[in-house]
């Protein structure tokens, strides 16, 4: 995860990188974003979150490593009081269990 941290506009503006293990054939990936602005989704090259983490800090070299980014379709469900809002991410084709 990479912030900036903008105190004067009182704005925390980022990026965060995940890596995942496909349990179930899916097309969507659907993850919490309570009270987020998303701007938008890409898929990075497999293996970039594990790349980013032995990168540490260095955000810069990290980046440098993750390259394949490609634009996902993406909404943001509808506000609900007890479990907020989803992301819910098209992922663009079918990832099967074990990929």
């Amino acid at each position: 995860m990479n912030l900036e941290v903008d105190l004067y506009n009182r704005i925390i503006s980022g990026s965060a990188t995940h890596d995942f293990d496909v349990v179930e054939d899916t097309n969507v990936l659907q993850l919490d974003a309570w009270d987020l602005s998303v701007t938008s989704v890409k898929t990075p090259t497999t293996g970039s979150a594990m790349t980013m983490r032995n990168h540490g800090a260095d955000a810069k070299k990290s980046q440098a490593h993750v390259s394949n980014d490609e634009s996902l379709k993406f909404h943001i469900g509808t506000y609900n009081a007890i479990i907020g809002q989803t992301l819910i991410i098209d992922l663009g084709r079918i990832y099967t269990a074990g990929e």
